[in-house]
Protein backbone atom coordinates (compact mmCIF):
# COMPACT_ATOMS: atom_id res chain seq x y z
CA UNK A 1 0.00 0.00 0.00
CA UNK A 2 1.29 3.58 -1.09
CA UNK A 3 1.60 6.79 1.25
CA UNK A 4 -1.04 8.34 -1.02
CA UNK A 5 -3.05 5.32 -0.67
CA UNK A 6 -3.33 5.60 2.89
CA UNK A 7 -3.30 9.48 3.03
CA UNK A 8 -6.12 9.36 0.80
CA UNK A 9 -8.44 7.07 3.03
CA UNK A 10 -7.47 9.91 5.77
CA UNK A 11 -9.06 12.38 4.02
CA UNK A 12 -11.82 13.27 6.52
CA UNK A 13 -10.86 14.28 10.12
CA UNK A 14 -13.06 13.75 12.70
CA UNK A 15 -10.81 15.84 15.90
CA UNK A 16 -7.84 17.28 16.70
CA UNK A 17 -6.56 15.29 19.66
CA UNK A 18 -3.65 17.10 20.62
CA UNK A 19 -0.36 19.11 19.64
CA UNK A 20 3.11 19.06 20.74
CA UNK A 21 6.28 20.70 19.77
CA UNK A 22 7.14 24.65 18.66
CA UNK A 23 7.87 26.69 15.96
CA UNK A 24 8.12 24.56 12.39
CA UNK A 25 8.28 21.37 14.66
CA UNK A 26 4.92 21.70 16.17
CA UNK A 27 2.60 19.12 15.08
CA UNK A 28 -0.96 18.39 16.12
CA UNK A 29 -2.44 14.53 16.83
CA UNK A 30 -5.53 14.15 14.72
CA UNK A 31 -8.46 11.11 14.85
CA UNK A 32 -9.23 10.60 11.25
CA UNK A 33 -12.96 9.42 9.89
CA UNK A 34 -11.41 6.05 9.65
CA UNK A 35 -10.46 6.27 13.34
CA UNK A 36 -6.52 6.34 12.98
CA UNK A 37 -4.99 8.56 14.38
CA UNK A 38 -1.69 10.37 12.96
CA UNK A 39 0.86 13.35 13.98
CA UNK A 40 0.49 16.35 11.29
CA UNK A 41 2.90 19.20 10.97
CA UNK A 42 0.47 21.97 12.27
CA UNK A 43 1.88 24.65 9.49
CA UNK A 44 0.60 22.05 7.05
CA UNK A 45 -2.71 21.45 9.03
CA UNK A 46 -3.71 24.92 9.34
CA UNK A 47 -3.63 25.34 5.94
CA UNK A 48 -5.83 21.84 4.92
CA UNK A 49 -8.28 22.19 7.84
CA UNK A 50 -8.32 26.15 9.30
CA UNK A 51 -11.59 25.73 11.35
CA UNK A 52 -11.18 22.98 12.82
CA UNK A 53 -7.40 23.64 13.70
CA UNK A 54 -8.36 27.25 14.83
CA UNK A 55 -11.53 26.01 16.87
CA UNK A 56 -9.42 23.20 18.46
CA UNK A 57 -6.84 26.53 19.05
CA UNK A 58 -9.70 28.54 20.76
CA UNK A 59 -10.88 25.70 23.11
CA UNK A 60 -7.41 25.04 24.25
CA UNK A 61 -6.81 28.44 25.18
CA UNK A 62 -4.03 28.20 22.92
CA UNK A 63 -4.90 31.61 20.55
CA UNK A 64 -2.23 33.28 22.28
CA UNK A 65 0.89 31.19 22.19
CA UNK A 66 3.11 31.98 18.74
CA UNK A 67 2.12 28.84 16.80
CA UNK A 68 -1.39 29.50 17.24
CA UNK A 69 -1.85 32.93 16.75
CA UNK A 70 -2.94 32.73 13.17
CA UNK A 71 -6.19 30.93 14.68
CA UNK A 72 -7.82 33.89 15.65
CA UNK A 73 -8.53 34.40 12.46
CA UNK A 74 -10.68 31.97 12.05
CA UNK A 75 -12.30 31.87 15.49
CA UNK A 76 -16.30 32.18 15.53
CA UNK A 77 -18.31 35.12 16.87
CA UNK A 78 -20.93 32.90 17.29
CA UNK A 79 -22.54 33.21 21.23
CA UNK A 80 -22.78 29.81 23.11
CA UNK A 81 -26.35 29.09 23.58
CA UNK A 82 -26.51 26.73 26.36
CA UNK A 83 -24.41 24.20 27.48
CA UNK A 84 -25.39 20.37 27.11
CA UNK A 85 -23.06 18.48 29.33
CA UNK A 86 -20.03 18.26 30.93
CA UNK A 87 -17.15 15.48 31.66
CA UNK A 88 -14.25 15.37 34.09
CA UNK A 89 -11.29 14.51 32.13
CA UNK A 90 -8.36 13.67 34.34
CA UNK A 91 -6.65 16.71 36.34
CA UNK A 92 -4.81 18.08 32.78
CA UNK A 93 -7.95 17.46 30.79
CA UNK A 94 -10.08 19.27 33.53
CA UNK A 95 -13.45 19.84 32.39
CA UNK A 96 -14.83 19.93 28.59
CA UNK A 97 -18.48 20.88 28.09
CA UNK A 98 -20.67 19.90 25.46
CA UNK A 99 -22.03 23.37 23.41
CA UNK A 100 -24.29 24.44 21.21
CA UNK A 101 -23.56 27.66 19.49
CA UNK A 102 -25.74 29.99 18.20
CA UNK A 103 -26.37 28.79 13.99
CA UNK A 104 -24.70 25.50 14.27
CA UNK A 105 -26.86 22.25 14.14
CA UNK A 106 -24.01 20.50 15.95
CA UNK A 107 -22.92 20.50 19.10
CA UNK A 108 -18.83 21.02 20.28
CA UNK A 109 -16.81 19.72 23.13
CA UNK A 110 -14.78 22.70 24.11
CA UNK A 111 -12.49 23.41 27.26
CA UNK A 112 -15.11 24.55 30.01
CA UNK A 113 -12.26 26.90 30.82
CA UNK A 114 -13.11 29.38 27.81
CA UNK A 115 -16.71 29.47 28.54
CA UNK A 116 -18.16 33.15 30.14
CA UNK A 117 -18.17 32.57 33.89
CA UNK A 118 -22.39 33.45 33.82
CA UNK A 119 -22.82 30.93 31.57
CA UNK A 120 -21.24 28.02 33.29
CA UNK A 121 -22.89 28.96 36.80
CA UNK A 122 -25.90 29.15 34.90
CA UNK A 123 -25.62 25.64 33.77
CA UNK A 124 -24.25 23.96 37.19
CA UNK A 125 -27.48 25.91 38.73
CA UNK A 126 -30.19 24.48 36.27
CA UNK A 127 -28.27 21.19 36.55
CA UNK A 128 -28.06 21.67 40.61
CA UNK A 129 -24.23 20.72 40.35
CA UNK A 130 -22.47 21.72 43.16
CA UNK A 131 -19.73 24.34 42.70
CA UNK A 132 -18.00 22.53 45.89
CA UNK A 133 -16.88 19.36 43.91
CA UNK A 134 -12.94 19.51 43.01
CA UNK A 135 -13.35 19.61 39.60
CA UNK A 136 -15.12 23.08 39.43
CA UNK A 137 -12.51 24.47 42.14
CA UNK A 138 -11.08 26.38 39.30
CA UNK A 139 -14.85 28.48 38.73
CA UNK A 140 -15.32 29.22 42.18
CA UNK A 141 -12.08 31.83 42.00
CA UNK A 142 -13.54 32.89 38.40
CA UNK A 143 -16.54 33.48 39.59
CA UNK A 144 -15.23 35.82 42.66
CA UNK A 145 -12.39 37.26 39.94
CA UNK A 146 -15.30 38.26 37.94
CA UNK A 147 -17.46 39.59 40.66
CA UNK A 148 -14.35 41.95 42.12
CA UNK A 149 -13.29 42.77 38.39
CA UNK A 150 -17.29 44.07 38.21
CA UNK A 151 -17.16 46.07 41.47
CA UNK A 152 -13.82 47.35 40.74
CA UNK A 153 -15.48 48.38 36.86
CA UNK A 154 -17.74 50.45 38.67
CA UNK A 155 -15.77 52.01 41.18
CA UNK A 156 -13.44 53.08 38.28
CA UNK A 157 -16.66 54.34 36.25
CA UNK A 158 -18.10 56.18 39.57
CA UNK A 159 -14.03 58.12 40.31
CA UNK A 160 -14.05 59.03 36.15
CA UNK A 161 -17.73 60.65 36.75
CA UNK A 162 -16.76 62.03 40.27
CA UNK A 163 -13.51 63.18 38.22
CA UNK A 164 -15.51 64.90 35.32
CA UNK A 165 -17.55 66.27 37.44
CA UNK A 166 -15.13 67.87 39.73
CA UNK A 167 -13.29 69.46 36.79
CA UNK A 168 -16.80 70.70 35.23
CA UNK A 169 -17.60 72.11 38.23
CA UNK A 170 -13.98 73.99 39.10
CA UNK A 171 -14.40 75.19 35.01
CA UNK A 172 -17.56 76.64 35.85
CA UNK A 173 -16.24 78.37 38.94
CA UNK A 174 -13.08 79.78 37.37
CA UNK A 175 -15.65 81.63 34.37
CA UNK A 176 -17.93 83.03 37.12
CA UNK A 177 -14.87 84.23 38.86
CA UNK A 178 -13.53 85.92 35.64
CA UNK A 179 -17.15 87.35 34.71
CA UNK A 180 -18.02 85.58 31.65
CA UNK A 181 -20.21 83.38 32.90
Amino acid sequence: MTYETIYRGMQGVEEVLNHRGKGRKAEIKIRWDNGWETWRPLNLMKEEIPDTVAEYARANDLVNETEWKWAKVYIRDAEIVSILSHRFEGTEGGVRAEVHYDGDEETTWINAKTIDVDVLAKYLYDKDISIDNQEWEWLKFAITASKGNWLEAAQDHIADVAHVTQHDIQSRMETIRNGSG
